[in-house]
Protein backbone atom coordinates (compact mmCIF):
# COMPACT_ATOMS: atom_id res chain seq x y z
CA UNK A 1 0.00 0.00 0.00
CA UNK A 2 1.32 3.23 -1.04
CA UNK A 3 1.00 6.98 0.47
CA UNK A 4 1.25 9.93 -1.53
CA UNK A 5 3.07 12.98 0.33
CA UNK A 6 5.21 15.79 -0.18
CA UNK A 7 8.13 14.28 1.14
CA UNK A 8 7.79 12.38 4.55
CA UNK A 9 11.35 11.36 6.01
CA UNK A 10 12.19 7.89 8.52
CA UNK A 11 9.11 6.48 10.08
CA UNK A 12 9.62 3.80 12.74
CA UNK A 13 6.34 2.85 13.68
CA UNK A 14 5.34 1.85 17.00
CA UNK A 15 1.43 1.57 17.48
CA UNK A 16 -1.02 0.59 19.57
CA UNK A 17 -4.16 0.62 19.05
CA UNK A 18 -6.94 -0.34 21.36
CA UNK A 19 -11.04 -0.94 20.48
CA UNK A 20 -13.43 0.97 22.35
CA UNK A 21 -14.56 1.46 25.77
CA UNK A 22 -10.75 2.64 27.04
CA UNK A 23 -10.13 3.94 30.69
CA UNK A 24 -7.33 5.95 31.71
CA UNK A 25 -4.89 4.25 33.49
CA UNK A 26 -3.90 6.14 36.71
CA UNK A 27 -0.13 6.02 35.58
CA UNK A 28 -0.90 8.14 32.45
CA UNK A 29 -0.89 5.26 30.13
CA UNK A 30 -4.64 4.77 28.68
CA UNK A 31 -6.17 1.06 28.90
CA UNK A 32 -8.85 -0.40 26.92
CA UNK A 33 -10.87 -3.40 27.26
CA UNK A 34 -11.05 -5.29 23.76
CA UNK A 35 -8.53 -3.48 22.29
CA UNK A 36 -5.25 -4.17 20.35
CA UNK A 37 -1.42 -2.93 20.04
CA UNK A 38 -0.07 -2.00 16.61
CA UNK A 39 4.00 -2.35 16.76
CA UNK A 40 5.76 -0.56 13.88
CA UNK A 41 9.18 -0.35 12.70
CA UNK A 42 9.90 2.16 9.29
CA UNK A 43 13.09 2.90 6.97
CA UNK A 44 14.28 6.10 5.71
CA UNK A 45 15.04 9.62 6.50
CA UNK A 46 13.75 11.02 10.27
CA UNK A 47 10.47 12.13 10.51
CA UNK A 48 10.39 12.67 14.20
CA UNK A 49 7.70 14.89 15.97
CA UNK A 50 5.69 14.07 13.27
CA UNK A 51 1.77 14.11 14.49
CA UNK A 52 -0.02 10.71 13.97
CA UNK A 53 -3.67 9.86 14.67
CA UNK A 54 -6.54 7.90 13.27
CA UNK A 55 -9.07 9.77 11.42
CA UNK A 56 -12.44 10.77 13.01
CA UNK A 57 -11.52 9.55 16.49
CA UNK A 58 -9.56 11.09 19.44
CA UNK A 59 -6.45 8.38 19.19
CA UNK A 60 -3.51 10.60 18.65
CA UNK A 61 0.09 11.15 19.45
CA UNK A 62 3.31 12.61 18.20
CA UNK A 63 6.59 10.40 16.90
CA UNK A 64 9.61 10.20 19.08
CA UNK A 65 12.82 10.80 19.03
CA UNK A 66 13.58 7.15 18.59
CA UNK A 67 11.09 7.47 15.27
CA UNK A 68 8.66 5.89 17.40
CA UNK A 69 5.17 6.30 18.94
CA UNK A 70 2.54 4.50 21.25
CA UNK A 71 -1.18 5.75 19.70
CA UNK A 72 -4.00 4.06 22.16
CA UNK A 73 -7.71 3.97 22.24
CA UNK A 74 -7.74 3.29 17.80
CA UNK A 75 -11.83 2.02 17.16
CA UNK A 76 -12.05 -1.43 16.43
CA UNK A 77 -12.57 -1.18 12.64
CA UNK A 78 -9.82 1.11 12.02
CA UNK A 79 -7.88 0.70 8.72
CA UNK A 80 -6.08 4.20 8.44
CA UNK A 81 -3.28 6.42 10.30
CA UNK A 82 -3.10 10.04 9.30
CA UNK A 83 0.66 11.43 9.35
CA UNK A 84 0.98 15.29 9.60
CA UNK A 85 3.63 18.03 10.22
CA UNK A 86 6.05 20.11 8.38
CA UNK A 87 3.28 21.34 5.97
CA UNK A 88 2.70 17.32 4.98
CA UNK A 89 -0.13 15.32 5.29
CA UNK A 90 -0.79 11.76 4.10
CA UNK A 91 -3.09 8.57 5.25
CA UNK A 92 -2.17 5.07 5.30
CA UNK A 93 -4.80 2.19 4.68
CA UNK A 94 -4.33 -0.68 6.83
CA UNK A 95 -6.31 -3.89 7.39
CA UNK A 96 -8.91 -3.07 9.91
CA UNK A 97 -7.99 -3.28 13.43
CA UNK A 98 -9.56 -6.27 15.22
CA UNK A 99 -10.61 -6.46 19.18
CA UNK A 100 -7.71 -8.16 21.01
CA UNK A 101 -5.31 -7.80 18.49
CA UNK A 102 -1.17 -7.07 18.78
CA UNK A 103 -0.07 -6.38 15.35
CA UNK A 104 3.92 -5.11 14.04
CA UNK A 105 4.03 -3.68 10.77
CA UNK A 106 7.68 -2.64 9.13
CA UNK A 107 7.16 0.30 7.28
CA UNK A 108 9.54 2.10 4.08
CA UNK A 109 9.83 5.38 3.21
CA UNK A 110 10.62 6.13 -0.85
CA UNK A 111 10.72 10.16 -2.08
CA UNK A 112 7.01 10.55 -1.77
CA UNK A 113 5.65 7.43 -1.15
CA UNK A 114 5.06 4.93 2.44
CA UNK A 115 5.28 1.18 1.77
CA UNK A 116 3.73 -1.33 4.46
CA UNK A 117 5.67 -4.78 3.68
CA UNK A 118 2.64 -6.72 3.99
CA UNK A 119 4.40 -9.86 3.83
CA UNK A 120 6.53 -8.40 7.37
CA UNK A 121 2.90 -7.59 9.03
CA UNK A 122 2.53 -9.63 12.20
CA UNK A 123 -0.49 -10.20 14.01
CA UNK A 124 -1.83 -11.89 17.02
CA UNK A 125 -5.42 -12.14 17.94
CA UNK A 126 -7.94 -14.14 19.41
CA UNK A 127 -11.85 -15.29 18.72
CA UNK A 128 -13.57 -18.38 17.74
CA UNK A 129 -13.96 -20.61 14.71
CA UNK A 130 -16.58 -19.47 13.11
CA UNK A 131 -16.26 -21.39 10.11
CA UNK A 132 -13.84 -23.65 8.57
CA UNK A 133 -13.17 -24.39 4.88
CA UNK A 134 -10.44 -27.10 4.53
CA UNK A 135 -7.54 -25.16 5.85
CA UNK A 136 -9.28 -21.58 6.11
CA UNK A 137 -10.54 -21.13 9.14
CA UNK A 138 -12.64 -17.72 10.28
CA UNK A 139 -12.03 -16.04 13.34
CA UNK A 140 -12.59 -12.91 13.91
CA UNK A 141 -14.13 -11.72 10.91
CA UNK A 142 -10.86 -12.89 9.33
CA UNK A 143 -9.92 -16.13 6.90
CA UNK A 144 -6.84 -17.72 8.54
CA UNK A 145 -5.26 -20.20 6.36
CA UNK A 146 -3.60 -23.30 8.00
CA UNK A 147 -0.09 -24.49 6.58
CA UNK A 148 2.00 -27.36 7.04
CA UNK A 149 3.91 -24.97 8.86
CA UNK A 150 1.87 -23.60 10.99
CA UNK A 151 2.14 -24.85 15.00
CA UNK A 152 -1.31 -25.76 16.56
CA UNK A 153 -1.01 -26.47 20.65
CA UNK A 154 -3.21 -26.89 23.10
CA UNK A 155 -2.00 -26.47 27.14
CA UNK A 156 1.38 -27.62 26.47
CA UNK A 157 0.72 -30.48 24.13
CA UNK A 158 0.80 -30.69 20.67
CA UNK A 159 -2.78 -30.58 18.54
CA UNK A 160 -3.79 -31.09 14.80
CA UNK A 161 -5.95 -29.02 12.07
CA UNK A 162 -8.72 -31.79 13.41
CA UNK A 163 -8.30 -30.55 16.89
CA UNK A 164 -10.42 -27.32 15.72
CA UNK A 165 -14.00 -27.20 15.51
CA UNK A 166 -16.59 -24.43 14.88
CA UNK A 167 -16.66 -22.68 18.19
CA UNK A 168 -13.08 -23.54 19.24
CA UNK A 169 -11.63 -20.31 21.37
CA UNK A 170 -8.19 -19.60 19.84
CA UNK A 171 -5.48 -17.53 19.86
CA UNK A 172 -3.83 -16.54 16.29
CA UNK A 173 -0.31 -15.57 15.68
CA UNK A 174 0.57 -15.01 11.98
CA UNK A 175 1.15 -12.85 8.81
CA UNK A 176 -1.51 -10.23 8.18
CA UNK A 177 -1.22 -10.16 4.16
CA UNK A 178 -2.00 -7.15 1.85
CA UNK A 179 -5.46 -8.91 1.55
CA UNK A 180 -6.87 -8.85 5.15
CA UNK A 181 -5.96 -12.74 5.23
CA UNK A 182 -4.12 -14.11 7.87
CA UNK A 183 -1.56 -16.98 7.20
CA UNK A 184 -1.30 -18.71 10.53
CA UNK A 185 2.27 -19.73 12.33
CA UNK A 186 1.17 -20.92 15.34
CA UNK A 187 -3.01 -21.46 16.80
CA UNK A 188 -2.97 -21.90 20.37
CA UNK A 189 -6.20 -23.64 21.59
CA UNK A 190 -7.86 -21.89 24.93
CA UNK A 191 -10.14 -22.81 27.73
CA UNK A 192 -12.97 -20.37 28.46
CA UNK A 193 -15.86 -20.30 30.21
CA UNK A 194 -18.42 -17.45 30.32
CA UNK A 195 -16.21 -14.57 32.27
CA UNK A 196 -15.60 -11.52 30.28
CA UNK A 197 -12.73 -11.18 28.58
CA UNK A 198 -10.22 -8.02 28.51
CA UNK A 199 -7.05 -6.91 26.56
CA UNK A 200 -5.65 -3.35 28.02
CA UNK A 201 -2.68 -1.48 28.05
CA UNK A 202 -1.45 -0.12 31.19
CA UNK A 203 2.21 0.53 33.05
CA UNK A 204 3.23 -2.17 35.39
CA UNK A 205 3.23 -0.13 39.10
CA UNK A 206 3.92 -3.39 41.64
CA UNK A 207 5.03 -6.71 42.06
CA UNK A 208 3.45 -9.12 44.98
CA UNK A 209 4.12 -12.59 44.12
CA UNK A 210 2.25 -13.79 41.13
CA UNK A 211 0.13 -11.14 41.28
CA UNK A 212 0.84 -7.36 39.50
CA UNK A 213 -1.04 -4.31 39.78
CA UNK A 214 -0.97 -2.94 35.41
CA UNK A 215 -2.73 0.64 36.03
CA UNK A 216 -5.80 0.41 37.94
CA UNK A 217 -6.54 -3.71 37.58
CA UNK A 218 -5.13 -6.48 39.61
CA UNK A 219 -3.51 -9.29 37.25
CA UNK A 220 -3.01 -12.63 38.43
CA UNK A 221 -0.17 -14.53 36.67
CA UNK A 222 -0.32 -18.40 36.19
CA UNK A 223 1.80 -21.45 34.92
CA UNK A 224 -0.40 -21.30 32.05
CA UNK A 225 0.04 -17.47 31.48
CA UNK A 226 2.34 -16.66 28.80
CA UNK A 227 5.03 -13.62 28.79
CA UNK A 228 6.62 -12.12 26.01
CA UNK A 229 8.81 -9.28 24.39
CA UNK A 230 9.19 -9.06 20.86
CA UNK A 231 9.86 -12.63 20.03
CA UNK A 232 11.44 -13.54 23.22
CA UNK A 233 9.60 -15.48 26.03
CA UNK A 234 10.29 -14.31 29.75
CA UNK A 235 9.23 -15.26 32.86
CA UNK A 236 7.71 -13.27 35.82
CA UNK A 237 10.82 -12.69 37.37
CA UNK A 238 12.19 -10.67 33.91
CA UNK A 239 9.18 -7.97 34.36
CA UNK A 240 10.09 -5.09 36.42
CA UNK A 241 7.75 -2.04 37.76
CA UNK A 242 7.79 1.02 35.50
CA UNK A 243 6.96 -2.03 32.08
CA UNK A 244 4.44 -1.25 29.72
CA UNK A 245 2.17 -4.29 29.16
CA UNK A 246 -0.33 -5.26 27.12
CA UNK A 247 -2.78 -8.13 29.01
CA UNK A 248 -5.25 -10.31 27.99
CA UNK A 249 -7.70 -12.84 30.07
CA UNK A 250 -10.49 -13.39 31.79
CA UNK A 251 -12.18 -10.86 34.19
CA UNK A 252 -12.89 -12.48 37.51
CA UNK A 253 -15.27 -12.02 40.46
CA UNK A 254 -13.33 -9.81 42.52
CA UNK A 255 -12.67 -7.42 38.58
CA UNK A 256 -9.06 -9.08 38.74
CA UNK A 257 -7.88 -10.62 35.61
CA UNK A 258 -6.39 -13.88 34.96
CA UNK A 259 -3.79 -13.45 32.71
CA UNK A 260 -3.75 -15.47 29.73
CA UNK A 261 -1.18 -13.57 27.90
CA UNK A 262 0.98 -10.58 28.67
CA UNK A 263 3.15 -8.60 26.35
CA UNK A 264 5.91 -6.46 27.27
CA UNK A 265 5.97 -3.27 25.02
CA UNK A 266 8.21 -0.76 24.62
CA UNK A 267 9.21 1.41 27.75
CA UNK A 268 9.62 5.38 27.28
CA UNK A 269 13.52 4.89 28.21
CA UNK A 270 14.28 2.29 25.62
CA UNK A 271 16.61 2.70 23.04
Amino acid sequence: MRISTKSLGMLVLVLLAAACGSANDPTGMPASNGGGVIQGTGMGSGSQSMRVQVPSSSAATTIDATGGFILTDVPKGAAALQFSGGGQNASLATAPVVPGEFRHLTLSISGTSVIEHSEQTETEFEGTVDAIDGTVLTVAGRKVTVTDATTIRKHDAAATLADLVVGTPVEIEGTLNADGTVTASEIRIEDRNDAERVAFVGTLTQITGNTLTVGDRMVNVGSATVIVKGDTTLTLADLKVGDRLLVRGPVQADGSVNATRIRVLPREDDD
